[in-house]
This record gives structure tokens, C-alpha cells and sequence, in this order.
């Protein structure tokens, strides 16, 4: 996969030619249909890079948030991905209005 894949500024492989986030294209081959708006995927050993199927848990965002708790402030927003729904994210709008608002 190496030709067809780079790894972006978050250390996530993606595909080269979509785009795409390898991880989900994993585990949406893996339940045979794509991740619903707010499911994410959680790399259970932490390795950003591994992903073997046994490695990979889908999950909705809330949980996902619950899981990373204990890495403190601020993990969700620099983790924050394309896939969460805009209902979800109100500590990113809290984050944009004091950005704009100081």
C-alpha cells in the first residue's frame, strides 16, 4: 500500500488518489457498508499507522470522547475529523467563537 498511501499532518495514512482516510476504508470493508455521520474509528493500541482490522474499533464520537478523556484538554478539537456532525461539536464552536471574540 505504501505507493498508494502518504501520511498527513495528523500521522494518518491516506489514500493518494481520494483522499481518503485508510482506517475507515478498513473497517468499512471489513462490516461490508460505510460509517454512518459520527461513527469514527479507534486505533486501540494508539499506533496511528496500524491498521490491521483486529487493531481498528468503530465507534459513535461521544464514546470515542469518553474513551480519550484521561488525555485532557484540548485532544478533541486537534483530533477533530471531517465525519463528526455539526451537532456534536460545540466545544470546537466554543474554541472558533473565543478565537474570534478575544
Amino acid at each position: 500500500m505504501g505507493d498508494k498511501t502518504y501520511i498527513d499532518e495528523k500521522g494518518y495514512l491516506r489514500f493518494k488518489d481520494s483522499n481518503k482516510l485508510v482506517h475507515r476504508w478498513v473497517v468499512e470493508k471489513e462490516f461490508g457498508r460505510k460509517l454512518r455521520a459520527g461513527e469514527e474509528v479507534h486505533h486501540k493500541d494508539g499506533n496511528k499507522l496500524n491498521n490491521d482490522p483486529n487493531n481498528l474499533e468503530p465507534m459513535w464520537w461521544e464514546d470515542h470522547v469518553d474513551l480519550h478523556d484521561e488525555e485532557g484538554p484540548g485532544w478533541m478539537i486537534r483530533e477533530r475529523n471531517e465525519n463528526r456532525p455539526a451537532g456534536c461539536s460545540l466545544m470546537f464552536v466554543l474554541a472558533i467563537w473565543s478565537f474570534l471574540f478575544k
